[in-house]
């Protein structure tokens, strides 16, 4: 049986990141992590079959449900700083999972 849990990571007064992970509820050392680009979220064909696809085969789901397309301050920024912000999401959002 999965187990979902959703949140919000805060990042700084500019962004925050929701998130949902889907998970079993035994212990697994196996997660799939996925990053949507620009215009495409995890609630899109790709990311709904292979959510699936992991389900079945046993693997958590962490959904990384960032919007930075609509963040004002995000594309202020020049492409390097853009991409900076990513990483950090990523090792945020891991953070408040305590995958790390």
């Amino acid at each position: 049986m999965e187990q979902l849990k959703e949140g919000l990571v805060v990042r700084n007064e500019f962004s925050s990141i929701p998130y949902s992970w889907i998970h079993h509820e035994k212990l697994n050392k196996s997660i799939y992590i996925m990053l949507p680009g620009l215009g495409y979220t995890t609630q899109r064909p790709l990311f709904h079959y292979t959510t699936g696809m992991c389900l079945n085969n046993n693997i958590d789901i962490l959904h990384v449900n960032y919007q930075f397309a609509k963040n004002k301050h995000f594309t202020s920024v020049s492409q390097e700083d853009q991409n900076v912000g990513c990483m950090k999401t990523y090792i945020c959002c891991r953070r408040n999972l305590n995958i790390i």
